[in-house]
């Protein structure tokens, strides 16, 4: 498992398909290939908890990021971003930021299948690994969050919210395409 760390605070495994982060608050998976729409994350979440029968959670979460690329020819950052995100009815966007350098996102939130979709829009700058040359697109976080009552009951409730997994991806998969 070549690039992978092991130290006694964090654990970091690195596998063709995965990345497994573990340390003493959190277990993050993440998928390398997003495009891949199965559920194997979710069935690899499943049978770790079910090997830990007293795991003990306050909360969770199920994590989508998705990048939204301008076509960088046509239009800037800040043009695209506001075609995306501007409120004209927000009195702070429409009377401080209502500039042609300012960039624009938005966060929002709603119930949706037992947990609290939590939907942070971001304007982002980044380079591509091995250019020199910086793009620019709209980040989406999505996270599906839920907090646990009952911490005894909170490994069944998690494998319960698993299966949903698909369910979770195709909404943020439904969100994006409303952006066409």
């Amino acid at each position: 498992m070549q690039n992978s760390i092991f130290l006694p605070q964090l654990v970091q495994i690195v596998t063709s398909n995965f990345h497994f982060t573990i340390n003493n608050l959190q277990l993050v998976i993440n998928a390398v290939v997003p495009t891949d729409d199965s559920d194997e994350i979710a069935q690899i979440l499943i049978k770790l908890i079910d090997v830990q029968k007293n795991l003990n959670v306050g909360g969770s979460g199920i994590n989508f990021n998705w990048f939204v690329s301008k076509d960088k020819n046509v239009r800037s950052l800040p043009t695209f971003s506001r075609e995306l995100c501007f409120n004209s009815q927000n009195r702070i966007q429409n009377e401080v930021f209502n500039q042609k350098d300012a960039t624009f996102g938005y966060y929002s939130s709603k119930d949706i299948l037992y947990t609290r979709l939590k939907l942070d829009v971001k304007p982002i700058i980044f380079r591509q690994t091995n250019e020199s040359e910086e793009e620019s697109a709209l980040q989406f976080e999505f996270n599906f969050h839920k907090d646990y009552k009952e911490v005894e009951k909170s490994s069944s409730e998690l494998i319960d919210l698993l299966h949903n997994y698909t369910s979770f991806r195709k909404e943020t998969e439904n969100i994006i395409a409303r952006l066409s």
